[in-house]
Parts: C-alpha cells; structure tokens; sequence
C-alpha cells in the first residue's frame, strides 16, 4: 500500500509540475513562480510577500524578511479575474488530460495577491486525487524558500 500511494504521489506531482511550467505568454495564460521571476514579473520582495502568505509567516526566510516584516496587503481577486484565470487554467488541463475541462471544473484554493498585474494563486487539479499523506516540500525561488504541505503548487496568471 505504501509503494501504491508514493507512487500515486509520484504521479501527482509530475502532472502538476507539468501543468506548472506551462510557459508564460502575453495572452493571459500561467506560468509557475520560477519562470515568473525569471521573467522578471515578480521581484525578489513579491516573492517574499508570497512566502510569508504560503508558509504563514517568516520561517526559513528570517534573513530575508526583519522582525516585524509585513507583507504586500493582498486586494480581493476581482470575479472576473477569478474566471479568466480558472478559464486559463482550464485550457492547461484539457490539453494535459486530452479531455473537456471547464472553468467551472477549476477551483481557487488561495490567491496570494496581485503584482504588476501578476496574480498568484493555488488551484486545484480536476479529477486527481491525492492520497491522504502529509507532506512538506521546500522549494527555493530568488533565493526565497516556499513550502508545499500538498502537491498543489503556486502559480502565476498574468494578462495582456
């Protein structure tokens, strides 16, 4: 049963990583975190800003964020951002699972705020179960340590 769900896990993860690096274009579609600040929409701060929503706080980014750091104020996600980027994401899934995705199958798990006209969220993977197990996956991005307590990633939706 262990090796079953290690690699249902496995599986998991390599669909969101594919459905993650999605390349960033000018129509409106994602793009993860990395090739975000590799692209230069996002700084080293938003990434920070980011962190300390995801990791609830400055753990592991102490030397980056001082005591009493706060935050970019993160805006309410207007409605019809939310349905262009569930609509984006929508397209992403139907071309990895060759089958009808909707906006409607998309779910915003969080939304991390706006930068530069940026929006990062968390969304949820249509028709993929993840096995009931903890997990706490460290990743480094600019320098900044972000972590994953699900397979689900951040992602970044940016429009024309």
């Amino acid at each position: 049963m262990k090796k079953f769900c290690s690699a249902l896990l496995a599986g998991a993860l390599l669909l969101a990583t594919g459905l993650s690096l999605a390349a960033c274009s000018p129509k409106g579609t994602l793009c993860s975190l990395e090739e975000a600040y590799e692209a230069e929409l996002l700084t080293q701060e938003e990434l920070l800003s980011i962190a300390y929503y995801q990791n609830g706080g400055r753990e592991r980014n102490e030397a980056l964020m001082p005591e009493g750091y706060a935050p970019q104020e993160r805006q309410e996600l207007p409605e019809e951002t939310d349905r262009a980027i569930r609509k984006a994401a929508a397209r992403e899934w139907q071309k990895e699972l060759g089958k009808r995705v909707t906006a409607d199958d998309m779910r915003i798990v969080k939304y991390y705020g706006a930068y530069h006209g940026c929006h990062a969220v968390m969304l949820n993977e249509p028709f993929v179960e993840f096995p009931a197990v903890d997990l706490e996956n460290w990743v480094s991005v600019g320098g900044v340590q972000i972590c994953y307590a699900s397979p689900l990633e951040i992602v970044i939706w940016r429009q024309n």
